[in-house]
């Protein structure tokens, strides 16, 4: 029955729900999925403090990789530092932080600035960024973050709207 609807309408109907609904919808059909990934893959949380997390490494790597659908559709990214005290930020489809298994990888700041860089390359359609930056950001997150700025400023993207 849900094959029988326009792309468009489905994507009409996915953009009226939340972020855990659109998972839910995606799950229902393929074809549904196709039509609420532009939508459930829109925007993406990069939380500073917690790059080096595995779960965050392995989101890096896979957007690194291009096979995600935050390279092809996401357009707007929020980069952050995350507190615990508030409720968890997830990137969206993420585990929740109490399913998440916190574990830190000592990775060196040249290869995980490398990482974050190549991630940020990915995504291509970013139209808006947020970015909370302060003095105590460590070079390896700065280089990579103003990096992407000032490629997407002086690529002829689409103009980013910077808050």
């Amino acid at each position: 029955m849900l094959s029988t609807l326009s792309v468009e309408l489905l994507q009409e109907i996915g953009n009226e729900l939340g972020k855990i609904d659109q998972q839910r919808l995606r799950a229902v059909a393929k074809d549904v999925g196709l039509a609420i990934n532009p939508l459930f893959f829109s925007s993406l949380t990069l939380k500073t403090n917690e790059l080096r997390l595995e779960s965050s490494v392995d989101m890096l790597t896979l957007l690194a990789s291009r096979k995600t659908g935050w390279s092809c559709y996401a357009r707007s990214l929020n980069i952050t530092v995350w507190h615990s005290r508030s409720q968890p930020a997830q990137m969206d489809g993420q585990k929740s932080e109490k399913e998440d298994v916190r574990k830190r990888l000592d990775l060196s700041d040249d290869a995980m600035g490398s990482l974050l860089a190549s991630a940020l390359g990915s995504m291509t359609n970013i139209c808006s960024v947020s970015w909370w930056a302060s003095n105590s950001d460590p070079a390896w997150q700065r280089a990579p973050f103003l990096g992407f700025l000032a490629s997407r400023s002086l690529a002829g993207g689409p103009p980013l709207a910077h808050r």
